[in-house]
């Protein structure tokens, strides 16, 4: 299956018609969104900005109804009212108000906001799992734990996705994890993770970790990445790459 990935939104709704239009240019059966729909750069009172985003992202759940989605820590902290960087005053009850309607749609046909998502041979996270974090969960030792198999895999997730959301809240977690800085990631071998969360200039594919948040920019409102999504085989791991036309 081939999968078009949505990284960090930060408040462009254009993304999600960019998105739509590689999908139709390249017969792209789904997609995966990586979370951090709210906030940007000089936004805080912008609030017509966050309900525009949430509303296009809605519609783009209704409409793309095996899309999967999980939770970025920008959408998280409203829902928890923890007040981290970024985070607006003003905006806190138009995001919790629409991360619920994105909740009951997703749940109207089937699927839920998780943590983290397997499809084939892809796992998808907004930060990326950490070691640590794993080894915590299932009650072992860090350093011991051994993915081996799919089956294993599968019962790590859905142990990550049954957590409060409370337990996310910490900087090992696959919402805050960073790979590309902090060592400790979790070796998933036979499986590629694919994480945005930090910004990167260009994507790339680093001890099994596909970084794709090429869409950030600076407080001028600069482009970091090169605004590009990546598209993954989720079976033969293939990767390539579509610039959008924001």
């Amino acid at each position: 299956m081939k999968v078009i990935v949505i990284p960090d939104v930060h408040l462009k709704p254009w993304i999600f018609d960019e998105a739509e239009r590689v999908m139709r240019k390249d017969k792209i059966e789904t997609a995966v969104c990586l979370g951090d729909i709210a906030d940007d750069w000089m936004k805080t009172f912008q609030i017509g900005a966050y309900e525009e985003t949430y509303e296009r992202a809605i519609q783009f759940a209704e409409k793309h109804r095996a899309s999967q989605w999980v939770y970025g820590n920008h959408d998280l902290c409203y829902q928890l009212n923890y007040r981290e960087s970024g985070y607006s005053v003003m905006a806190s009850r138009t995001v919790c108000e629409e991360m619920a309607k994105l909740e009951k749609t997703l749940a109207d046909t089937g699927r839920e906001l998780t943590f983290v998502r397997r499809i084939g041979r892809a796992v998808f996270s907004h930060g990326g799992l950490s070691e640590g974090f794993a080894a915590e969960i299932v009650g072992t030792k860090s350093g011991s734990l051994s993915i081996g198999s799919p089956k294993v895999l599968d019962g790590l997730i859905e142990q990550i996705n049954s957590l409060p959301k409370y337990r996310l809240w910490r900087d090992d977690s696959p919402i805050w994890f960073r790979p590309q800085y902090e060592f400790g990631a979790l070796a998933l071998p036979g499986f590629l993770q694919v994480v945005g969360h930090t910004p990167v200039g260009c994507p790339e594919i680093q001890d099994g970790i596909l970084s794709v948040d090429l869409f950030s920019t600076t407080s001028t409102g600069t482009p970091i990445g090169t605004q590009e999504f990546a598209v993954v085989d989720t079976e033969s791991l293939e990767v390539t790459y579509e610039k959008a036309n924001g």
